[in-house]
C-alpha cells in the first residue's frame, strides 16, 4: 500500500526513537571505571586560549545556572575544535556541558521540552495520549533518565551549535539545537544536502579531536565516557562515570547510585495532565 509523507516520517521517527531505547539499555550495562580527572571551567580556558565560542545564556528549567565545565583532559581537546573552526570563519555555542544530578532530572521536564517531545508522541500515535510508561520510554531517547546513562552528568559531553563569523548566523543543520522531530537524528532523510553536509562536516570536525557524535541528537558530542566507548567498540571501560563536583577545587567523586531513575511514573504523568492542558488551550 502507498505510503504517503506523514506515515514515512512516522515510522523513520519510531524506528530511531527505538533504536536510541535499545541504545540507553545498553548504556546502562556499560562498565566504567571512574578516573577521578578533575573538572575544569571551559569559560575560562577559552578565555585564556583567545578564541571566538559563545555560551548559551539560558537556565535548564529555568532556574538552574548551566555549569560550563569539563572533565581536564577533554579541554584541550574542544580548545582544538573551537580553534579549527575559528580559522574557517566559523564558531562554537557551547548551549550545554556538565549536569548536577538535579539539573539532569528537570531539563526533561521543563514544560518547553516536554511539550514538544509530548506532541510528537501524540502524534505517532495518531492523536492519542501516551501512558507514562510509554513517554518515559520516548522521554529516554532524548534526555537521560539515569545519571548512568547520561554523559553530561560525567562531565564528559558537550551540546553544540556552530556559527558563521561573517554574518553571525548559525549554520544550518536541518534545526536548532533541541529539535526534537524526525529531523533530530544525525542520520535523518528529511534534511536537505545542504544540512546534511554541514551536518556532517561537524561531525568530521569533532571525531578528529575524539569527540564522538550521539546518534540520536546531531548537536551531542562526549569522550571518555560509556557513549564514545560503545560507539567506537573500543572495548575499553568508560573511563569517566556521573560525578559530584566541588565547583570551587574541580575535585569529582563517584556518584553514589548513578543507576537510580531520575523520575517516577507519577511524575510523569503529573506532567502529561499539565502538557495536555497547555496544549489544548
Amino acid at each position: 500500500m502507498y505510503k504517503n509523507d506523514e506515515d514515512v516520517r512516522r515510522e523513520y521517527w519510531n524506528e530511531q526513537v527505538e533504536l536510541a531505547h535499545d541504545f540507553m539499555d545498553k548504556i546502562h550495562e556499560y562498565p566504567v571505571k571512574e578516573c577521578g580527572e578533575p573538572m575544569v571551567s571551559l569559560r575560562q580556558a577559552v578565555k585564556d586560549a583567545r578564541l571566538t565560542v559563545k555560551f548559551s545564556d539560558t537556565k535548564i528549567a529555568d532556574k538552574y545556572d548551566r555549569v560550563f565545565y569539563l572533565r581536564k583532559g577533554l579541554i584541550p581537546k574542544i580548545l582544538a575544535v573551537a580553534k579549527e573552526l575559528n580559522d574557517r570563519g566559523w564558531f562554537l555555542k557551547v548551549e550545554d556541558c556538565f549536569r548536577t544530578r538535579t539539573m539532569q532530572k528537570y531539563v526533561g521536564l521543563q514544560d518547553c521540552i516536554f511539550d514538544l517531545i509530548l506532541q510528537k508522541v501524540i502524534w505517532e500515535n495518531n492523536g492519542t495520549p501516551p501512558s507514562p510508561e510509554f513517554m518515559f520510554r520516548r522521554l529516554k531517547a532524548f534526555i537521560a533518565t539515569t545519571p548512568k546513562t547520561a554523559t553530561h552528568v560525567s562531565g564528559s559531553a558537550i551540546d553544540i551549535s556552530v556559527y558563521q563569523a561573517c554574518n553571525l548566523k548559525e549554520l544550518n543543520r536541518g534545526g536548532p539545537y533541541l529539535e526534537m522531530s524526525e529531523l533530530t537524528f544525525m542520520d535523518s532523510p528529511f534534511i536537505s544536502q545542504e544540512e546534511n553536509t554541514n551536518r556532517h562536516e561537524i561531525k568530521r570536525i569533532l571525531k578528529t579531536h575524539g569527540f564522538i557524535a550521539y546518534p540520536f541528537e546531531f548537536w551531542h558530542f562526549s569522550q571518555g565516557d560509556a557513549y564514545s566507548e560503545y560507539l567506537t567498540k573500543s572495548g575499553k571501560e568508560a573511563r569517566y562515570g556521573a560525578i559530584n563536583f566541588d565547583l570551587s577545587s574541580g575535585q569529582v567523586t563517584a556518584l553514589d547510585n548513578p543507576k537510580k531513575i531520575l523520575c517516577s511514573m507519577d511524575v510523569i504523568q503529573e506532567k502529561i495532565e499539565s502538557a495536555l492542558t497547555r496544549i489544548n488551550k
